[in-house]
């Protein structure tokens, strides 16, 4: 689930830092659908034209932002963004 997002975004960080930087980018597939300045937004206006579980919505920074959630995020896919310099225990 979302792996094929992840590594998009993975794949593609430099050129989306470059573009959207500060910006909530909401991916499905292999594409950003669209971009917006506040995370509610993304989703509450994403939810209505894409399907649930069928998209993630990132906050694109020049360097990652860890959180609790997004630890979780990746233990549970099994994923650790490239350039994140975080400990990872199993």
């Amino acid at each position: 689930m979302l792996e094929t997002e992840w590594e998009f975004y993975e794949n593609n960080r430099d050129e989306l830092v470059e573009k959207y930087c500060g910006k909530y980018i909401v991916i499905s597939g292999n594409k950003v659908v669209s971009a917006y300045d506040d995370e509610n937004e993304a989703y509450f206006e994403t939810i209505k034209t894409v399907p649930l579980g069928s998209f993630m919505i990132h906050h694109v920074m020049e360097e990652e932002e860890v959180s609790a959630f997004s630890i979780y995020r990746c233990l549970k896919f099994n994923i650790l963004p490239s350039k994140a310099n975080i400990p990872i225990f199993r």
